[in-house]
């Protein structure tokens, strides 16, 4: 059964007992009263008829008393439903004038006193008032005024009452019940369905919506929940960053797994290929001397050279990517650094046709940095956007000082940094793989232009100086690579 429900049968079944009892009560007090009136007005008249009996007996004599007293109880002063008689107390059972009461219950009349009794007892269809008043008589025998008063009128109206009483108690309790359930519906069902619905939103994880029912208890309760929503929100947004995090944590640790691996399988590799190379090299420079240039043994030697150089570069780049040490940073300008770097690529970018531009002045920006690893970062970055620039563009090479927001994992707040960007005008960075940029062995150029570790040894470069990379891009405009290194604090 619902609340409502048990709500308004409550109060209904309350309120129906109250009045039950009020009404129970009246129809005791209205009957009392009732009975009262009827011994009142019985002792009245008889007490009247009494007086004036005691004069007509001294005048007329004993008929005249009986003849005067019959003629109050048919139709006269005595009222519809009372009958007066003379009655001898001392009169046997079948006489005229004998008391209709049993002798017995009429001894406080034989010693002069006054006296009212219902009989028969209450219950039978035929009960009376009696009241009867002693008259005092010259004579030896003791006579009484017997009034007599008929209660079905009583009855009649206690029937009434009662049935009136009872129609209004029906009425009442159709009416309270109607009532309460109308308004517990609307302020009780309706706000709590609210909440039931709020409720089971929150439980299928919608902690966004928010509302308000009432102004009551049941708002203060929405009000709670509310607060308690917004709180299971940051309670989910704390866990998923700590997942996130977790994951992330993971994720590295399996990056610096696979990267031990590889610098194992790299200086191994190193070892055992470099010697194999020098006797290379070497018989290639004895082949490209021994014979004269434009020979097919003199081409074909000085191939074998190169290649075997371009092998060697690239163990040396495994051999560097194995053995990441840690920078020697010490304050200085970086503007030099990098116009070092675009003097070095400058020969590069112009063979492919690219313009590469170094905008910087000398002595406006400084930080702590290992120029050697530093021009390794900017080397390989300017030469992937040479790869990236196909035909004529411009490679730009920036330094400025920026404010700008660490990544969260440097722990830092937001302030001041060195910003060094190279940017070009390629074709951009694909989005399903610019995820992967910074994978070791990851790479997207043609077959023999690039071995997959350039941005990641600029990644981990970069990370040991305490700075970290922004990449934008957009196909078909270009890409730019953003460094941010800590400030110098001190020249």
């Amino acid at each position: 059964m619902k609340l409502t429900h048990k709500l308004s049968i409550t109060i209904a079944c309350s309120v129906t007992m109250i009045v039950g009892v009020y009404a129970f009560s009246e129809v005791r007090r209205e009957t009392t009263l009732f009975e009262s009136n009827l011994v009142r007005d019985s002792t009245v008249l008889g007490t009247a008829t009494a007086r004036a009996t005691a004069h007509i007996w001294e005048r007329d004599g004993e008929r005249s008393v009986v003849d005067f007293v019959d003629s109050m109880g048919t139709g006269g002063p005595s009222g519809p439903g009372m009958v007066v008689r003379w009655v001898w107390l001392d009169a046997t059972a079948g006489d005229a004038n004998a008391p209709e009461l049993p002798v017995e219950k009429l001894r406080p009349v034989t010693t002069g006193q006054q006296m009212s009794l219902l009989w028969p007892p209450p219950g039978d269809s035929s009960e009376a008032m009696y009241t009867y008043i002693p008259v005092s008589l010259p004579e030896t025998r003791r006579a009484a005024i017997e009034v007599r008063q008929s209660l079905s009128s009583q009855r009649a109206y206690i029937r009434e009452t009662i049935l009136r009483a009872s129609i209004e108690l029906v009425a009442l309790l159709l009416l309270s019940a109607l009532s309460v359930l109308a308004l517990a519906k609307l302020m009780l069902e309706r706000p709590m369905r609210k909440l039931i619905d709020h409720t089971r939103r929150i439980a299928a994880g919608n902690l966004t919506d928010r509302i308000v029912v009432s102004r009551d208890e049941l708002g203060e309760l929405t009000v709670e929940m509310n607060t308690m929503t917004e709180r299971l929100a940051l309670a989910r947004d704390d866990v998923d960053r700590a997942t996130a995090a977790k994951v992330a944590a993971v994720e590295h640790l399996h990056r610096a797994e696979r990267l031990t691996t590889v610098g194992k399988l790299a200086a191994g590799m190193a070892h055992e290929i470099g010697t194999p190379l020098n006797v290379i090299t070497g018989h290639a420079q004895l082949v490209t001397e021994e014979y004269p240039a434009g020979s097919s043994a003199h081409d074909n030697s000085v191939i074998v050279a190169e290649q075997a150089h371009r092998v060697a570069g690239i163990v040396r780049q495994l051999l560097d990517f194995a053995r990441s040490r840690a920078p020697v940073q010490v304050s200085q300008d970086l503007v030099p650094v990098a116009q070092r770097v675009g003097s070095l690529m400058k020969a590069v970018a112009e063979k492919r046709d690219v313009i590469l531009e170094v905008i910087g002045t000398p002595g406006g920006l400084r930080g702590r940095v290992d120029a050697g690893q530093l021009e390794q970062v900017l080397t390989n970055l300017v030469m992937n956007a040479i790869h990236a620039t196909r035909g004529r563009g411009t490679i730009t090479v920036g330094l400025e000082r920026c404010h700008a927001q660490p990544p969260a994992d440097l722990g830092r707040e937001p302030g001041d940094h060195a910003c060094i960007f190279v940017k070009d005008e390629g074709s951009g960075i694909r989005p399903d793989v610019l995820p992967r940029i910074f994978e070791p062995f990851f790479t997207t150029k043609d077959t023999g232009e690039g071995t997959g570790l350039g941005l990641s040894v600029v990644h981990g470069i970069v990370k040991q100086h305490g700075g970290w990379i922004e990449v934008s891009t957009e196909l078909g405009t270009g890409t730019c690579f953003s460094v941010y290194l800590p400030l110098a604090t001190e020249p």
